[in-house]
């Protein structure tokens, strides 16, 4: 075997275990997602979230939104997590490392309260290594139908949103960051196919 056919043979084993490592967890927790893990429960207008025990057994236990300030609940997706306030997607460097820590609310975008369309993306995956806090968040952002019901906590106050629809876009669609409606809109976008950012995912729904 040649020089040359010896280095494209040990490039191309490196690239398949490199795809290996990266993207068999992505199907493992794509295959074995548990929904609705975490349940909300209304007690005089104020809402109680708790973990679904795994045995009947168990008692269940008491979960904290991670963020009144802003933070953002899906029970349905098991998701709780902190949103940072007004990132530059323009400022890549600003922008990763947000998402290092939190999910991020696009700068220009509206805010809950305001009646306006508020845009919040999040990773499918990360890179291995990268030491993001919540590095897939997003990852079975497809599996939530329209009904299923998100909240979003901004300056300690609640606010409730039920999904209208779900789409795979472009990368390049900037459309989904406009006000569409009168009424408050909340969209979520991550990167898709989980592992690529050949395209990207996005769930819309209205406040109620």
């Amino acid at each position: 075997m040649t020089n040359q056919k010896q280095i494209g043979y040990v490039f191309i084993v490196s690239a398949v275990a490199l795809a290996f490592v990266f993207f068999l967890p992505v199907v493992l927790k794509r295959l074995f997602f548990s929904p609705s893990r975490i349940v909300a429960t209304e007690k005089n207008g104020q809402f109680f979230y708790s973990l679904k025990a795994k045995k009947s057994s168990q008692p269940r236990v008491t979960v904290t939104p991670t963020s009144h300030e802003f933070g953002l609940i899906v029970p349905k997706l098991n998701i709780n997590a902190p949103v940072k306030e007004k990132i530059d997607p323009d400022n890549k460097k600003g922008y990763f490392y947000a998402l290092k820590s939190a999910l991020a609310h696009y700068r220009g975008t509206g805010l809950p309260g305001e009646g306006k369309n508020i845009v919040i993306f999040g990773h499918s995956s990360d890179m291995p290594g990268a030491n993001s806090k919540y590095p897939d968040v997003f990852l079975n952002l497809d599996k939530l139908d329209a009904g299923d019901v998100i909240h979003v906590y901004y300056k300690n106050q609640l606010y409730k949103y039920k999904v209208t629809k779900s789409q795979k876009i472009s990368a390049d669609d900037f459309s989904v960051l406009k006000n569409t409606k009168e009424k408050e809109e909340l969209t979520l976008i991550t990167c898709w196919p989980p592992g690529t950012d050949v395209k990207r995912f996005m769930v819309r729904a209205n406040r109620i």
